[in-house]
Formats: C-alpha cells, structure tokens, sequence
C-alpha cells in the first residue's frame, strides 16, 4: 500500500481543481445539507495505491468530530473480479462486514469507524487499485 499526498500549495489546488471539476463540490454540498452543516472543506487529500495487502491495519481516521469530518474514499483504478477491499468493523469489534468498492460510489467513514483495506493480492495480475481520498 503507498498514500500519495500533494507536495504543495499548487499540487493541492490542482487536486481540488480537478475534484470540482467532477462535481465533488455538488456532493460537499450534499453532505453539509444532510447534517446540516453550513460548511465543508477538504483538508488532506491524498491517494492510496494498492497491489498487494497481507492484513490491513485496523484503525480509525476521525475521533469525536461530532459528526463534523469525514474521510471520503473515491475509487478511480478498480481490479475486476476481485474480493471486496474495505473491512469495516462494528463497534465492539465483534462483526466485521465488508464492502465491495463501485465505480461513481464513494465511501464516507466517519466518527469512531474502525475499519481496514481488507487482504488482497493483485501481482499476479499485475493490477493495483487506486482510490482518492
């Protein structure tokens, strides 16, 4: 797995250039609608590669936000035929399910979600996923 972050100031506004570009402010705008809050922003932006993943590391991304700050995950590059590729645990930890990404469909994790990029193994084929988050 590798996280690619922009190195700059301009990297960083290109990269929310391209994402208003694809209506990404329509879907903030949805987001701050349903919760009713008055505004978002993207604040780490970044990329995730992955072609290969023994077992994820469980952990959470947002702490007590107060239903304030999501992480959204954008897949672009998708393996076909593949397992799912995000595990999401239930709050006590007793169930795991997991979630088969889609093309167009972005996750949204928010407060205290424990999850995982779930096991896989795409070398073999010579594949990766890759997703915006």
């Amino acid at each position: 797995m590798h996280w690619l972050s922009p190195a700059d100031e301009t990297a960083h506004d290109d990269y929310l250039t391209i994402l208003s570009a694809g209506g990404f402010d329509k879907v903030l705008a949805s987001i701050g609608a349903y919760f009713n809050l008055n505004n978002l922003c993207a604040y780490h932006l970044s990329f995730i590669g992955v072609s290969q993943c023994e077992r994820g590391f469980i952990h959470t991304d947002v702490n007590d936000s107060g239903v304030m700050a999501f992480n959204l995950i954008i897949p672009l590059m998708l393996v076909e035929g593949e397992s799912p590729e995000l595990e999401i645990l239930s709050d006590d930890e007793t169930m795991t399910r997991f979630y088969q990404y889609e093309y167009n469909v972005a996750s949204m994790i928010g407060d205290d979600a424990l999850h995982a990029t779930a096991s896989c193994d795409y070398i073999s084929k010579g594949e990766m996923r890759i997703c915006a988050t």
